[in-house]
């Protein structure tokens, strides 16, 4: 079954705390490779922990998008949309059930193919506002909401990448 991306399952306070724990959590394993880099190690080693570091960027910059996702959602009227909403949760539904980030993957190959997918649906969206079948204020919003989700996707792409590059080093 397919969950609408529109729908909200948290309240603020529960959002809020989370992103904090997550926030929390991410700058202590932050402080714990740079005291581990700190000690002398092997290049291959402190090469690790770096792309580590960077993963741990990429995946509190997701949390974060996701945070800012659920906001922009909670100002949404989102009655006006229609079968819009199907556009949008197709087009999330296509990065969030991607057989592609199971397996090796073209990382550039991968970003084309979000990219072109969001600019599809976002020419949808642009010729809905343009009839004047949704609003302006809502066209913005969506607008809105789908760059936010295409950083989040690009950041959760190279977060995965870096992830198997990792861990191929290590095998």
């Amino acid at each position: 079954p397919q969950v609408e991306f529109t729908q909200a399952t948290q309240s603020p306070t529960v959002m809020a705390e989370e992103l904090r724990v997550i926030t929390d959590l991410s700058k202590q394993i932050s402080e714990f490779i740079v005291v581990v880099e700190q000690h002398a190690l092997s290049e291959n080693t402190s090469k690790q922990l770096v792309s580590l570091l960077r993963i741990d960027e990429y995946l509190l910059t997701c949390a974060q998008s996701i945070n800012t996702i659920y906001h922009q959602y909670q100002r949404l009227d989102d009655s006006e949309l229609g079968s819009f909403k199907l556009d949008i949760n197709l087009y999330k539904d296509s990065i969030l059930l991607n057989t592609d980030l199971l397996s090796g993957f073209d990382l550039d190959q991968l970003q084309a193919q979000v990219k072109t997918d969001h600019d599809a649906v976002k020419v949808k969206l642009l010729n809905l506002g343009s009839r004047g079948e949704i609003s302006f204020t809502t066209m913005t919003l969506v607008l809105d909401i789908m760059r936010e989700q295409l950083y989040m996707i690009q950041q959760w792409l190279k977060a995965i990448h870096l992830l198997k590059h990792v861990d191929a080093q290590n095998q």
